[in-house]
């Protein structure tokens, strides 16, 4: 019997009698072959993993698509997240350009670029921006759960993440949700939004990519991940390593509601 996706995120972040990588993806990938449940109807879902794991809420739009034909043979999909997920970022591209060169399949390519956002891998982010994909509000946040390292810091600075090269407000926002002491912070005092560019016109392919919520307050309260899946354990800024997993409070918080 598969789980749908709240519940799927809900078994992976379970810390014993949970589920494997490969179990968690066999749950979400079913959804491509047609298999739907009840709470797949529920829109709030949609919000909720937007920010406790939003590249699962990602994949959930493109999964429940009405517009395709179920799969036979989800295979590709998996691949392309498990390269995701290891950062192999030439062999991701390799896989993407396959799977997207078929006709009348699910586009992963948004999934794709918040699982790599989550996952801080930067390369793999820059190629899926480069090829199309734009930070709605999964992506947005997924972002800001992988905004820990320098590279991806200077990615999303360059990419006008939340407006951070323009507006000192929403670099005040990001400062409040990682704390005034953090690295994040730090970066984003000495590297952004400054006004520089406050006059300086959008391109095209900037705003397009600004698109879907992009200029909007993140939400900082919570965060997820599952075992090994990517992802920020927030419940405050700056209050845990985003490298460990989620505390079992913020579980229980998160998902001690879930139908089972």
């Amino acid at each position: 019997m598969s789980l749908c996706f709240l519940q799927a995120v809900a078994k992976a972040n379970l810390p014993e009698g949970g589920i494997t990588q490969q179990e968690f993806f066999n749950h979400l990938l079913a959804h491509f072959q047609g298999v739907r449940h009840p709470q797949d109807s529920i829109s709030s879902i949609g919000d909720t993993l937007a920010s406790i794991e939003p590249w699962v809420g990602s994949l959930r739009e493109v999964a429940l698509a009405s517009d395709y034909k179920p799969l036979e043979d989800t295979s590709d999909y998996e691949e392309i997240f498990t390269l995701c997920i290891k950062g192999k970022t030439d062999s991701f591209k390799s896989a993407l350009q396959a799977l997207r060169g078929q006709p009348s399949v699910p586009d992963p390519l948004q999934p794709a670029a918040c699982l790599a956002a989550q996952k801080q891998h930067h390369e793999i982010l820059r190629c899926c921006l480069d090829k199309g994909a734009v930070f709605d509000r999964y992506l947005t946040r997924a972002a800001q759960m992988g905004a820990h390292t320098p590279a991806m810091l200077e990615l999303l600075y360059a990419e006008n993440w939340t407006d951070i090269r323009r507006s000192p407000d929403a670099v005040q926002r990001q400062i409040l949700h990682f704390g005034e002491d953090s690295f994040e912070a730090k970066w984003l005092k000495e590297h952004a939004g400054k006004g520089a560019l406050a006059k300086e016109p959008e391109s095209s392919s900037e705003s397009t990519k600004n698109k879907g919520g992009n200029g909007q307050s993140p939400k900082p309260e919570v965060g997820g991940h599952g075992k090994g899946l990517g992802g920020d354990s927030g419940g405050g800024a700056g209050s845990r390593d985003p490298k460990q997993g989620p505390s079992p409070e913020q579980i229980q918080k998160w998902f001690g509601d879930v139908p089972w």
